[in-house]
């Protein structure tokens, strides 16, 4: 289980793990000047994605075994991360959960694809 520094919290259920994530997503939106909080089953791709649009660094904070879990955790941190009295603007427009599907885990890993869905992961520009 990862908890400290940017390892990526696994092996903790989500009420467990919550406090733990919020404590991080906590010290990167005080020391951000913008984030994203987002939910991928695919990280590359997201990285790739956020870099072409002018995001520096993508940082992966829990992984999920489940789509609707990943969804869950992301629209608390979402929640959690508007509402902090940080200067760091939050540009989550949506309060998450839009881009995982439960489609979207159903076939069997392969290759190109992500062995379990990602929860939340915060970006910064």
């Amino acid at each position: 289980m990862g908890g400290t520094g940017s390892e990526i919290v696994t092996g903790l259920v989500p009420k467990k793990a919550m406090p733990v994530l919020k404590n991080k997503l906590r010290g990167y939106l005080s020391h951000s000047s913008r984030f994203y909080v987002g939910a991928t089953a695919n990280p590359a791709l997201r990285a790739q994605q956020h870099a072409e649009e002018g995001w520096t660094r993508m940082v992966l904070l829990y992984e999920a075994y489940s789509p609707e879990i990943a969804r869950r955790m992301e629209q608390e941190l979402i929640d959690f991360a508007l509402r902090a009295n940080f200067e760091a603007v939050v540009e989550n427009i949506h309060s998450g959960g839009g881009g995982l599907t439960s489609e979207s885990r159903s076939k069997p890993r392969s290759h190109k694809q992500a062995g379990a869905p990602r929860g939340p992961v915060g970006g910064e520009r």
